[in-house]
């Protein structure tokens, strides 16, 4: 569609870390035809009046994009638009879709996360009506199959017994599908200011968990002082430690250190070793013929040792993430997403490809981007190749001397009886709801233990998610790991923070309030594991400490990769930079905006809507590739660092 809905509000970047774009007037019927050509979106947003049962719309790689992990949010209108199409059941959330309705202005209309403005009187929108398709769950589904979303509301506000629910979301592969039951695009919207700058933004939040506040007056709050000048932040980029990880420098750097040794004994021996000896002995008239001697013994050895010390064989160094699906109906799937350097001793062409089966044909891609900031004083091969996009798992005739290339490769399969199901399967055994928690036991057959092991329950129907760390937090192989209800748990993230009765708030700081509630009071390190870790990585330059029993709760002894991948597995759902100055300190400090210019198909913070149980781990240096990759046909040998995430049903 041609509007942004409300979305205009999340331009700024001043409360959130990454800057969002936004896209309008895309035409459906000229949407890429491949999956891959959408990657470059993290949502579609489906406005009426286009029509996804026409032909000309790339309906097959709309759906691929995302069953591969998009996120497809469907606006309903009074009159149907095209997605009761039958080959499009599957794709919509199972709700039932009422007939189009007249309602009063809900609840959740009159909040505000802004902490200059007041809220917004109810006067302002009595009698205003709304057309809405109220959306309810079948009877024979559950949270486990479909989320019924409402937006958050202030502690004294109650959603209305009466209002019917709007938005409804479920998981389709390793996406999501939502559908709002309310036209964002209806001309009546504009007019209304009060939802245009309030109850669309939380319309917003809910639906993409955002926890950025998208209503705040920046330049008021900049003029008093109250706010962090927007030119003064600093940003981190998340994903740079997984260059470094695959530069495969671990073996020059031996062979270039034996060279210096062996180079600084010929030294040695040569000079003033053979000098003292012959000295010793009044036979310098020889110097020569034994100079000569050393010099065909050292570079005896020096030939043997290249020989011996170049790689014979080839061999890839990774970084992967594998997300393993058991939560929905129907076989388990497998997502890969990896970075890898690949080495081959050979000056020529080689063949590399993914293999898939033949009738999942551009289900899978390969190509080489070059990563950020990677390792500048590693070996570098300039010289250019194609990649078919019509056939991006493979690159034939690939140009290789002897040097190590970089790759990244999305894979995606469903689980069956090949040999990378065998070892990258979905854990045995069956978790229920047991008192309103998951419960069971569970064993792995991955190849190597799980280390760092998180586990995070998620209710259903956008409840906040908890986790907690078993007792011993190395999963080996075969061992089984107990899923009960733990005495020590926390929120992965606070809802979305509001202000509570703004009316109270001290316009100046005077004795009478001089701590307004709002913004200024809030504590990263206080706002579940996921501020803990931004407060950890920097997000918050401030004196405050944290509570040590809380902090061995969190990470106790994590690496920062293992805090950056889980931030970056729920990164929509960070809370937002430091943003405000408190009236308690003075002193400056920089808020910190995290950044991915690397692995950003990792967050599934969309996955959290519907009750799973999701299992956190990695495993560490001697991990394989979790690829079915092949050079010139054949199998290579692998190593590397794979986290792993589990995505379980609770029965």
């Amino acid at each position: 569609g041609g509007g942004l809905m409300g979305l205009a509000s999340f331009r700024d970047t001043f409360t959130q870390h990454e800057p969002i774009e936004f896209i309008t007037g895309i035409e459906p019927a000229l949407l890429p035809d491949r999956w891959y050509g959408m990657g470059l979106l993290d949502a579609l947003v489906w406005a009426p009046g286009r029509s996804p049962a026409d032909p000309a719309v790339p309906i097959v790689a709309i759906r691929e994009w995302v069953r591969r992990g998009g996120h497809l949010v469907v606006v309903l209108s009074a009159i149907d638009t095209g997605w009761s199409d039958p080959r499009l059941a599957d794709l919509l959330p199972p709700v039932n879709i009422g007939a189009a309705v007249e309602i009063d202005a809900p609840h959740w209309l009159y909040e505000t996360s802004d902490p200059v403005r007041e809220v917004t009187p109810s006067t302002q929108v009595t009698g205003i009506k709304f057309s809405v398709r109220p959306l309810t769950r079948p009877t024979n589904r559950t949270e486990r199959d479909v989320a019924l979303l409402i937006p958050a509301l202030l502690p004294e506000q109650s959603h209305g017994a009466d209002e019917p629910i709007l938005i409804a979301a479920h998981q389709y592969g390793f996406g999501r599908v939502t559908v709002i039951g309310l036209d964002l695009t209806d001309r009546r919207m504009a007019s209304n200011v009060a939802f245009v700058r309030y109850g669309l933004p939380r319309v917003w939040q809910t639906v993409f968990n955002w926890r950025s506040p998208a209503n705040l007056d920046v330049a008021t709050l900049v003029d008093q002082q109250k706010m962090v000048a927007p030119n003064a932040r600093d940003t981190s980029d998340l994903g740079t430690f997984i260059p470094g990880r695959i530069s495969m420098k671990s073996t020059a750097s031996l062979s270039i250190v034996a060279a210096v040794l062996l180079f600084g004994v010929y030294w040695v021996v040569a000079g003033p070793v053979m000098y003292a000896a012959l000295k010793a002995r009044k036979m310098l008239q020889h110097s020569w013929l034994i100079f000569a001697c050393i010099v065909a013994i050292f570079s005896g050895i020096t030939w043997a040792g290249a020989m011996f010390a170049r790689p014979g064989l080839a061999e890839i160094e990774h970084f992967s993430i594998v997300d393993i699906d058991a939560s929905s109906r129907g076989p388990a799937q497998v997502r890969v997403q990896s970075y890898f350097s690949l080495f081959v001793p050979e000056h020529g062409t080689i063949d590399v490809a993914l293999q898939g089966k033949p009738d999942r044909a551009n289900q899978s891609t390969l190509s080489s981007p070059g990563m950020p900031d990677g390792d500048k004083g590693g070996f570098v091969d300039v010289r250019q190749y194609a990649i078919n996009t019509l056939s991006p798992a493979a690159t034939p005739a690939l140009p290789m001397r002897s040097t190590a290339k970089q790759f990244e490769a999305h894979y995606s399969e469903v689980i069956d009886g090949g040999p990378l199901a065998q070892e990258w399967a979905a854990p045995q055994g069956r978790i229920t709801l047991t008192d309103g928690w998951p419960a069971g036991r569970l064993t792995h057959k991955l190849p190597g233990p799980l280390r760092n092991v998180r586990l995070i329950y998620t209710p259903g129907d956008g409840a906040p998610a908890e986790y907690w760390n078993p007792d011993n937090r190395t999963w080996q192989p075969g061992a089984e790991l107990f899923v009960l209800r733990p005495a020590n748990k926390g929120l992965l993230v606070l809802p979305p923070m509001k202000v509570i009765r703004p009316q109270d708030r001290a316009r100046d700081r005077t004795p009478r309030n001089p701590k307004p509630n709002g913004w200024e009071k809030r504590t990263l390190s206080a706002e579940g594991l996921l501020g803990a870790h931004l407060n950890e990585l920097g997000g918050q330059r401030s004196d405050v400490k944290q509570d040590q029993e809380t902090y061995k709760m969190i990470d106790p002894g994590a690496s920062t990769i293992v805090r950056s991948l889980e931030i970056m597995s729920f990164f929509n759902m960070l809370p937002p930079p430091d943003f405000m100055v408190r009236d308690d300190i003075h002193f400056m400090w920089t808020p910190v905006h995290l950044t991915r210019r690397i692995a950003r198909g990792v967050d599934i913070s969309h996955l959290t809507a519907t009750r799973r149980l999701i299992i956190l781990g990695h495993l560490e240096e001697d991990s394989p590739i979790p690829l079915p990759i092949t050079v010139d046909g054949e199998q290579v040998s692998s190593k590397g660092w794979t986290m792993v995430r589990f995505i379980l049903p609770v029965e």
